[in-house]
């Protein structure tokens, strides 16, 4: 669901979803110039680990530049940043740092060649892998059954 507050036009995305192309997709192609991100970490850090956060505003750097949106990722406890559409960090907290971050942002509405292709492209490379696995099982099969070496002899 994309919220409007004049000319915003806010895709949220909860946690780790930032790592699901095809929801910060659905987001972008309904419309949001702006991408939000909330999340609360606090499980994986109760013990110091960082791991997580890190992970996700890394996950959020790169939707940011697939979907050439700025992107304000927001936790309760791991490290927050605002993100340019290029994947810079504009800026950013430490974890279980309360602070208020503020900086412009460009809000873009054309839509990348990613978000016109989707998934497209994994598609046809998955289905070009399993054909050449298939050959390749295939022309093992009829190598075995004539009971000859592989390559040449």
């Amino acid at each position: 669901m994309v919220f409007h507050q004049g000319s915003i036009r806010l895709g949220d995305v909860i946690c780790y979803e930032i790592g699901f192309d095809g929801l910060v997709r659905s987001e972008v192609s309904a419309g949001a110039n702006l991408l939000a991100v909330q999340s609360n970490d606090a499980t994986f850090e109760v013990d110091g680990q960082s791991g997580e956060s890190t992970q996700q505003v890394a996950m959020a750097r790169i939707q940011a530049i697939t979907s050439d949106r700025a992107i304000v990722y927001s936790s309760t406890t791991g490290e927050s940043a605002i993100i340019a559409p290029d994947g810079a960090v504009l800026a950013r907290t430490g974890m279980w740092q309360r602070a208020v971050l503020d900086r412009p942002v460009p809000l873009r509405t054309d839509l990348t060649l990613a978000d016109r292709l989707a998934g497209w492209p994994e598609a046809v490379l998955t289905a070009l892998a399993i054909l050449a696995l298939g050959w390749a099982i295939a022309l093992a099969m009829v190598r075995a059954r004539r009971g000859g070496a592989p390559g040449p002899t």
